[in-house]
């Protein structure tokens, strides 16, 4: 018997991973766009230059604008990411609700 209620469980989320897959791949798409452009700037503009040392200011100086844009696209990826992640809380919340309306 808890083999059976086990399988029925696997089935389950099976069939539930399958339903949200288009919005799983939009939060990996995103996210992995968003981790991409992060490892640019950090290793690009972070750990190429030093703060302390004259010729590298300038060069921070005039990075900074196109890094900031950068920064910007990811925070955009990370709220689309956020968005369809806080959608699918609230309908789940909702799904939940519903189920406990249909025991009582």
């Amino acid at each position: 018997m808890n083999n059976e209620l086990k399988e029925k469980r696997e089935q389950r989320l099976n069939q539930a991973s399958y339903e949200l897959s288009d919005e799983i791949i939009k939060v990996k798409d995103r996210l992995d766009k968003a981790h991409l452009l992060l490892e640019e700037i950090t290793d690009e503009y972070f750990d190429e230059y030093d703060i302390k040392d004259e010729e590298d200011c300038s060069a921070i100086i005039w990075e900074f604008s196109r890094n900031a844009k950068r920064a910007n696209i990811i925070f955009d990826y990370v709220n689309g990411a956020i968005d369809i992640i806080d959608e699918l809380y609230a309908m789940t919340g909702k799904a939940v609700e519903e189920k406990k309306k249909n025991i009582a």
